[in-house]
C-alpha cells in the first residue's frame, strides 16, 4: 500500500539487513515466509514489518526507477571505459554490477547506501516508521559476510553519507567511487 505498486512475493529464505534487491524491476519481492530469529513474536514481526517497509520504500522512492543508460552518462569517463569492455551499456542493475570484479560487493555498497536513502526518505513520509528503521539498522547480525567485509574496508568503518535529496543515482554514483577506494 505504501509504494502504490502491486508486486509478487518471493519466497527467500534469506534474512539479511539490508535486504536484498527484488527481481524484474521492483515487482518480484524476496521476503522471507516468516521470521523466526529473535525470542519473541513482537520482535519477529518488528522485522519483518522493517523488512517490508524497505522494499515498499524501494518502489516509493525510485530504486527500480534508476535508467542505467542515465547512470552511464554520470560515471567518470575512465569508469565507462573500464566497465564496458564489451563497448555496450549494461541493461540492469544486476549487469550493472556484474561488469566489476567482485559484483557482490558493489551491489552490498550500493545497497547498505540506498537502504539509508531509503529510510531516510520513508522516516520523512511516515514518521511512525523512523523508530522501526533505526531499530533494523542495529540488526548487526543479520548482516551478509560481505557488509561486514566491507564495513572493515573502509578506514572509518562507517560509508560516506548521502546528502538529504540524494536519488538513486547518487547512492550508485557513491557505491561506485567507494568500490573503487577499497579495491585498488
Amino acid at each position: 500500500m505504501m509504494s502504490g505498486a502491486s508486486v509478487e512475493l518471493k519466497e527467500d529464505q534469506l534474512i539479511a539487513v539490508p535486504p536484498p534487491l527484488a527481481d524484474f524491476d521492483g515487482e518480484c519481492v524476496p521476503l522471507p515466509p516468516s521470521v523466526d530469529v529473535f525470542a519473541t513474536h513482537e520482535e519477529n514481526l518488528r522485522l519483518y514489518r522493517a523488512l517490508a517497509a524497505q522494499h515498499a520504500g524501494r518502489l516509493a522512492f525510485g530504486t527500480y526507477d534508476c535508467s542505467i543508460a542515465r547512470l552511464w552518462a554520470l560515471l567518470p569517463p575512465v569508469a565507462q571505459v573500464a566497465l564496458a569492455l564489451d563497448g555496450t551499456i549494461p541493461a540492469d542493475l544486476f549487469a550493472f554490477f556484474d561488469r566489476f570484479p567482485q559484483p557482490e560487493q558493489i551491489e552490498t555498497l550500493f545497497l547498505l547506501l540506498e537502504s539509508e536513502r531509503i529510510s531516510a526518505n520513508l522516516a520523512d513520509a511516515y514518521p511512525g516508521l523512523r523508530m522501526e528503521l533505526e531499530w533494523l539498522k542495529l540488526q548487526e547480525n543479520l548482516s551478509t559476510p560481505t557488509v561486514a567485509f566491507l564495513l572493515r574496508q573502509i578506514p572509518s568503518g562507517v560509508l560516506p553519507q548521502l546528502p538529504a535529496d540524494a536519488s538513486v543515482y547518487d547512492s550508485l554514483l557513491l557505491a561506485t567511487e567507494v568500490y573503487s577506494s577499497i579495491t585498488l
